[in-house]
């Protein structure tokens, strides 16, 4: 019997965080769907369609990884594919907010605020940043920026939950997908 509450006991603060992480996926997506690009947009993003559905190259640096990775978005069947890659940015997006909600989840637990108050703030400060203006339009629209910063955010949360290794590899995908990063 002591050893059940404890388990639930334990498990509690894990169910909040991970309450914590879904709902930092889902937030931005309810936000950024309803307003994503059904055509090419502007500047990059008729190129980056082609690039998807022809696994083609872009312009310099060329964007190998987001070239195979929105080629795979655009085979689920909804809408054109200037949506369907668009939907890819936005899921790009969505995943960061879920890194940087681990991100401030690991922080906070380093600091000993690991119950719903933590996962709360955590929450908190990834949709600040995925809700805000710069953060939704890249999110919907075809382009390689939103891509670029769930690796990114990825490299923090490796550094941050001490997955050395994930924030190595992590690193090396940047690289890959847009070579003038954060990091330079």
């Amino acid at each position: 019997s002591s050893s059940a509450a404890r388990f639930v006991l334990d498990l509690a603060p894990r169910t909040t965080a991970l309450r914590a992480l879904v709902a930092s996926f889902f937030a931005p997506l309810l936000f950024y769907v309803p307003t994503l690009s059904g055509a090419g947009y502007w500047l990059d993003g008729d190129e980056f369609v082609a690039v998807g559905a022809t696994l083609g190259i872009s312009h310099p640096p060329g964007h190998p990884l987001y070239a195979v990775l929105t080629r795979a978005v655009q085979l689920l069947p909804l809408g054109d594919l200037a949506f369907r890659t668009a939907l890819g940015s936005a899921l790009a997006l969505a995943l960061t907010s879920v890194l940087l909600c681990g991100v401030a989840l690991s922080l906070f637990a380093r600091l000993g605020e690991t119950g719903a108050g933590g996962a709360l703030l955590a929450f908190g400060a990834a949709a600040c940043a995925s809700l805000t203006q710069p953060s939704w339009f890249q999110a919907v629209r075809p382009e390689v920026y939103a891509l670029a910063s769930a690796a990114a955010a990825a490299v923090l949360y490796g550094l941050a939950s001490g997955r050395l290794v994930l924030a190595a590899f992590a690193f090396g995908l940047v690289q890959l997908l847009f070579i003038v990063n954060v990091f330079w």
